[in-house]
């Protein structure tokens, strides 16, 4: 999948208004404690205070003492479980919401939630949140986030369809627009993927990843003084954002501009040092500059978060080869092509 987790923050988003639904009221008392449970969750959000949560869970927890089989106090419940990361809790509650309530839309959607974010079950995902369609075919949400399922699968036309679906629902739906942007990049339609990140921006002006991905788009279009002035604003908006450093500084590596590449490129990597792309970069330009050594050893750290990656491979086998040490060189061609990357032998890197 392509770099979009600066726009995942939408499902998160999604997750949380699963507290918002409009369900037919829980007989008091239990009413009292779903509600001061949900007033928990929304101080959380304001202040950041985790031990809100366990209030919340307590809340939840009384009202299904209270009332054993209220669904809406199980689904809420879910969601805090999901947002301490305790995923199997979660999935329990929801699907226990869903049995007490078998036409529970928003559970499915939920429990769908925690099979794609979390437990990577996406064919489940799928069939969670195409019962919630068929329950609620006006929602909006179940298509987003179905869409970002195929999205995730690589199946681009599909997610498309359901951003459409979505769109169609909810005209302003920022993270639809952003993340069929991005699954227009996917399938090579740039300008199409610029269009809907515009149309993110419009709706949210700040939205850092609409900035990051239209930049991305310019980028492959060849336009990069127009895609680094686009990473400018993600970064100005943002300024620990780790992709946008690290696209700027791809930008600037096309524009031959050495120095502020590696610069970037180690912004990127001080901010999220598993970044494997960004330390292949970097080291493709120390490999140009003479910097043979730095090479490698930004090549052996991406291969250790990333091991089988075909790339790193092949440009740590150039500057093994600069360096002198052709065996090793040649034991990194053959590991490329093990992964199924053609390799063509560069004799200027001889």
């Amino acid at each position: 999948m392509s770099n979009l987790s600066a726009l995942a923050a939408g499902i998160l988003a999604s997750l949380i208004s699963l507290l918002r639904w409009k369900q037919p009221p829980s007989p008091a008392p239990a009413r009292d404690h779903i509600e001061r449970g949900s007033a928990y969750i929304d101080r959380e959000i304001a202040l950041s205070d985790r031990d809100l949560f366990e209030q919340a869970i307590s809340e939840f927890d009384h009202a299904i003492e209270l009332e054993a089989d209220n669904a809406e106090a199980y689904a809420s419940r879910a969601v805090v479980y999901h947002k301490l990361g305790q995923d199997q809790q979660s999935l329990a509650d929801f699907s226990r919401a869903i049995e007490i309530k078998p036409d529970y839309a928003e559970a499915y959607s939920g429990r769908g939630i925690v099979y794609h974010r979390r437990l990577r079950q996406y064919q489940q995902a799928i069939t969670d949140f195409t019962r919630a369609i068929e329950l609620k075919p006006d929602s909006a949400e179940p298509y987003f986030m179905r869409g970002v399922v195929y999205h995730d699968l690589e199946q681009y036309q599909q997610a498309v369809a359901d951003y459409n679906r979505a769109l169609e629902i909810e005209p302003n739906h920022d993270q639809a627009y952003a993340w069929r942007g991005g699954a227009h990049h996917e399938l090579h339609q740039y300008e199409a993927a610029i269009a809907d990140f515009t149309k993110a921006m419009e709706i949210i002006p700040h939205h850092v990843g609409a900035y990051t991905g239209r930049g991305r788009a310019y980028a492959e279009m060849g336009h990069n003084q127009q895609a680094i002035a686009q990473f400018n604003r993600a970064i100005e908006i943002k300024p620990d954002h780790a992709a946008a450093y690290y696209h700027r500084g791809v930008s600037y590596h096309d524009l031959g501009q050495a120095q502020q590449a590696v610069a970037d490129l180690s912004r990127a990597i001080e901010i999220e040092p598993s970044y494997a792309e960004a330390y292949i970069i970097r080291a493709t330009i120390y490999t140009k500059t003479g910097q043979h050594k730095r090479a490698v050893a930004d090549l052996n750290q991406a291969l250790e978060i990333k091991p089988d990656h075909a790339t790193a491979y092949m440009v740590r086998a150039a500057a093994y080869s600069k360096l002198g040490q052709h065996q090793l060189a040649k034991a990194d061609l053959d590991r490329a092509l093990a992964l199924g990357v053609p390799v063509v032998y560069d004799q200027d890197q001889s």
